[in-house]
Order: C-alpha cells, then sequence, then structure tokens
C-alpha cells in the first residue's frame, strides 16, 4: 500500500509538473505575441494621430482661406458703404441745389409775367 500511495503521490508531482510547464510554455508563447500587439497598437495610434493632425492642418489652411476671403469681402463691403455714403451727400446736394434753381426760376418767370403785363 506504501508503495502504491508513492506511486500516485509521484503521479500527482509528475502531473502538476506537466502542468505547470505547460502553462509556463503557453506564457512563453503569448509574451512575445502580447509584445508584439503592443507595439502593432503604439505604431497605428502613432499613425492614427499623424492622419488626424494632417486632416486638422488642412482644416486649418482651408479656415484661414476663408477668412482672408471674410475679410477681403469686408474691406469691399466697408468701401462700397463709404462710396455709397459719399454719393448720397452728393445726391443731397444736388438736389438742394434743383430745388433752389427750381425756385429761382419760378421767381424770375413770376417777375416777367409781372414785366410783361
Amino acid at each position: 500500500n506504501r508503495r502504491k500511495a508513492d506511486v500516485l503521490s509521484e503521479s500527482r508531482h509528475l502531473k502538476e509538473r506537466i502542468e505547470e510547464a505547460s502553462v509556463n510554455a503557453v506564457i512563453d508563447k503569448l509574451i512575445p505575441v502580447l509584445k508584439s500587439l503592443k507595439e502593432l497598437a503604439g505604431r497605428l495610434r502613432a499613425r492614427l494621430y499623424d492622419r488626424r493632425l494632417s486632416e486638422l492642418n488642412a482644416y486649418i489652411q482651408k479656415l484661414q482661406k476663408l477668412e482672408s476671403k471674410l475679410d477681403e469681402e469686408q474691406r469691399t463691403l466697408s468701401d462700397l458703404k463709404k462710396k455709397y455714403a459719399a454719393t448720397m451727400t452728393e445726391q443731397r446736394r444736388c438736389y438742394s441745389l434743383l430745388k433752389a434753381f427750381q425756385g429761382e426760376c419760378s421767381k424770375n418767370e413770376t417777375i416777367r409775367g409781372q414785366t410783361t403785363t
């Protein structure tokens, strides 16, 4: 019986060593795979970052072009407003001169009418 117990005990120890060796072998195989996955994730993250940065720079350039066009259009609008204001001032002046001229013409006609009668 003692021999049988020793054999069973040795068998259990052997089985445990085999299982431990199997687990260690699997771990040894998984470690490089995990390292490689980690490196791949790092490279993908870097690529994604570079791509997003490139897209952001393109959007910034578009925005700068749009801002430049907007500034130019605002300058044009400001110039047109100044020209419009100057034109309106000139129109008012001309209208005042026209009314004064019409008034003088009316006076002259009245005077002529009085002198011919």
